[in-house]
């Protein structure tokens, strides 16, 4: 199982201090900042990098594993407003009695356009298209009319 070590954390905050830079609003339109949050990103194209995102956790399965994400993103300004996403992820995986599954996510590809931006108005829009593989390919191979048991269905690591 992972566990979070102390030394270890002290040296990533250590170094996240060391290399921090002053960063400006994400999305100024006129006198408003529309920020990305967590929930929701903000609605200008802009040229990003995103390294690292690391999230852990026990997951929903039964018996619950733990779970360790790292991934990252890239956004880049096609044209004014226009802009495409990729992103990309690592899993670790620890199962209970199950052993240690590791391995890459599917590259995630994501098309934005903005459609107003208004200063006057202090107005921003955007939408967003994304493209999805499915991780697993063994619910295409169902008949029709055939319903998968999705709590029991398990994808084998070559289909990560």
């Amino acid at each position: 199982m992972y566990r979070l070590h102390p030394r270890r954390v002290a040296v990533a905050m250590l170094l996240v201090l060391a290399f921090s830079t002053p960063a400006i609003a994400d999305c100024p339109v006129g006198k408003r900042i529309f920020p990305g949050t967590l929930t929701l990103d903000d609605p200008c194209i802009d040229d990003e990098l995103t390294l690292p995102i690391i999230t852990s956790f026990q997951n929903g399965d039964i018996p619950s594993a733990e779970e360790l994400d790292l991934s990252g993103e890239y956004s880049k300004t096609i044209t004014e407003n226009f802009g495409v996403i990729f992103d990309e992820g690592w899993i670790h995986l620890g199962v209970p009695g199950g052993g240690i599954h590791a391995g890459f996510d599917n590259l995630g590809t994501s098309f934005k356009y903005q459609f107003v931006r208004d200063a006057e108005g202090e107005t921003a829009m955007a939408i967003a298209s994304r493209a999805l593989r499915h991780a697993s390919r063994a619910l295409a191979k169902l008949t029709p009319g055939q319903r998968p048991n999705v709590s029991r269905l398990r994808v084998p690591p070559t289909l990560r």
